[in-house]
């Protein structure tokens, strides 16, 4: 059968997940499509769960190779399938392993894509499902509380998930949007590749953490847009309800706590990021906004969390090789202006 679409999932330890996404999948109004499953050495009963669904193509690392290079991977085998064929009307699902869809959800985000040839990545609404203890025994509840509506940038360039941990808006338009989040994403395969460098899509030198923002920078200013498609719903799993308004000390708990390899990758990613995509100009425009705030994250680091100095020496190591990867700016469709409408 000749598949438009592809879903790529990348999975690690996922058991306690992805049969519940997999299911999604089986119940989807839309069935022409042909999963790919990217296991990142496993070493719970993920793979044999995987098994128990004959359509998935099963790709296995020997190793945890990260979200990107997996994804890269997948990506490349599902141009292979359609060698010598436009990609124009071919879209890639890139999906974690801790998502579930709605019935009609991939229908409504290919819908949505395929009407505009300009559109290079479609987002849905993304909500939340918690994982809870009723009565002492586990339970999953849908919630009505949004993990992402697409991604926004700020003048200091941090980028945040548009009204993460606020009550559902139902009545939302589809909308541009400066980027998706990468938990749940429908890509066109032309537009993967007029941004790929190399062999890569995905950035496999930040391996996790902020490879959705870098890409969408990159799809921004090559000039493709980036949509969200409030009627197409999937929720993404949080083990912990969250509020949208949370104090400063409960923000700087929350920091602490985070594993010391999500907060190296995170800091580290997201100045390499910046490096490769932010144009000349709207940095020197918001050169306060970017230094007061980098100059107070250094202080944190350097005072109250020292092990993650380390993150600056490993961005500073790999200036010369983002310094490349920027090169592509050369080339860009669009200006530091057109970009600049996002920021704010």
């Amino acid at each position: 059968m000749d598949y438009h679409a592809c879903v790529n999932i990348v999975t690690w330890n996922g058991e306690e997940y992805i049969d519940d996404l997999l299911k999604s999948l089986e119940a989807q109004s839309f069935q022409g499509f042909q999963i790919i499953v990217i296991d990142n050495a496993s070493s719970d009963k993920t793979l044999e769960i995987l098994k128990k669904y004959p359509r998935i193509v099963i790709l296995k690392n020997s190793s945890n190779q990260g979200f990107s290079r997996a994804h890269n991977k997948g990506i490349d085998l599902a141009l292979k399938f359609w060698q010598g064929k436009s990609l124009d009307d071919r879209f890639i699902f890139v999906v974690n392993q801790d998502v579930v869809l709605k019935e009609d959800c991939l229908e409504r985000m290919l819908k949505s894509i395929y009407i505009e040839k300009n559109t290079a990545v479609v987002g849905p609404k993304l909500l939340r499902i918690y994982e809870e203890e009723i009565d002492n025994l586990p339970h999953k509840s849908r919630s009505n509380t949004i993990d992402s509506l697409g991604i926004k940038i700020s003048k200091s360039r941090k980028t945040t998930d548009k009204f993460s941990g606020q009550e559902e808006k139902p009545d939302l338009a589809k909308q541009e949007v400066f980027g998706v989040s990468g938990a749940f994403m429908c890509l066109r395969a032309s537009a993967l590749n007029s941004i790929k460098h190399d062999r890569e899509y995905f950035d496999e030198d930040f391996f996790a953490y902020k490879e959705d923002v870098d890409l969408c920078w990159r799809l921004q200013n090559m000039g493709w847009k980036i949509m969200l498609a409030p009627e197409a719903v999937a929720y993404h799993y949080r083990k912990v309800r969250g509020d949208a308004k949370i104090s400063l000390w409960k923000k700087f708990q929350n920091q602490k706590n985070k594993s010391c390899t999500i907060k190296f990758l995170s800091l580290r990613n997201h100045l390499w990021t910046i490096l490769k995509n932010d144009f000349t100009a709207n940095h020197l425009m918001h050169w306060p906004f970017i230094f007061f705030r980098e100059f107070g994250k250094f202080g944190y680091n350097l005072f109250l969390d020292t092990k993650n100095v380390q993150a600056y020496f490993s961005a500073i190591a790999g200036i010369p090789k983002m310094l490349k990867k920027r090169a592509y700016l050369k080339n860009a469709k669009v200006g530091a202006r057109e970009v600049r409408r996002w920021i704010g």
